[in-house]
């Protein structure tokens, strides 16, 4: 099985860095410098099952990275889906003396990011066998939700230019960075005062 792309989704990845204090440059480091994957457990979808990879970053900190491995276009692809993420040095310091019994089944990979959040997977390694990986990390993606009105709209106009629809919301998002950029520009040029504030609002998006 091959890795060479990651799917990361936007409220794992806030988990991450807000939780953890982990960033995704980190994690996409540990699968570059993964010593050992393992096999978790079966998905609910057929073909995306859950991983571990252990590995050391760039900095020096080793960590556990759980992940789902997708299926694409009927064989495996390398399309990879990051979604939670533990260390085991912290781990280690809140193991309690009990091991709780590994559930035979998660519900959701939410259920499953709590489950790994408070127990050590090294208490479990007897669940686990080897897999192998060849990474070669070519693309990183971010999963944001939308409303499905706006993404029919977004398709609709997608459909009239003749584009797809993720090309089309790439578009606008580095059209729209690049004007909120340069009106924040201005704007710690020449601030304006407190009291002659005129209600002039300045919205942000975040990029991948």
């Amino acid at each position: 099985m091959r890795i060479t792309e990651v799917l990361w989704k936007e409220q794992f990845v806030e988990k991450l860095e807000l939780k953890h204090r982990v960033s995704t440059n980190e994690v996409e480091e540990v699968f570059s410098s993964a010593f050992r994957f393992s096999f978790i457990a079966k998905g609910d979808v057929a073909g995306e099952n859950l991983y571990r990879a252990l590995g050391q970053t760039s900095s020096g900190r080793y960590l556990a990275v759980f992940f789902l491995y997708k299926k694409s276009g009927g064989h495996y692809q390398s399309r990879l889906a990051i979604w939670i993420r533990r260390s085991e040095e912290t781990m280690r310091k809140n193991r309690i003396k009990s091991r709780d019994p590994l559930p035979a089944h998660f519900s959701s990979i939410e259920e499953a990011g709590e489950f790994w959040d408070s127990h050590s997977s090294a208490d479990y390694e007897e669940y686990m066998r080897d897999a192998h990986f060849e990474v070669d990390l070519r693309r990183s993606v971010h999963e944001v939700r939308i409303t499905n009105q706006l993404l029919r709209e977004v398709r609709r106009i997608a459909r009239k230019q003749g584009v797809g629809a993720e090309t089309l919301v790439n578009l606008w998002l580095h059209e729209k960075i690049a004007t909120t950029v340069e009106r924040v520009d201005e704007f710690e040029h020449d601030p304006i005062s407190p009291m002659s504030y005129s209600g002039r609002a300045i919205s942000f998006d975040e990029d991948e």
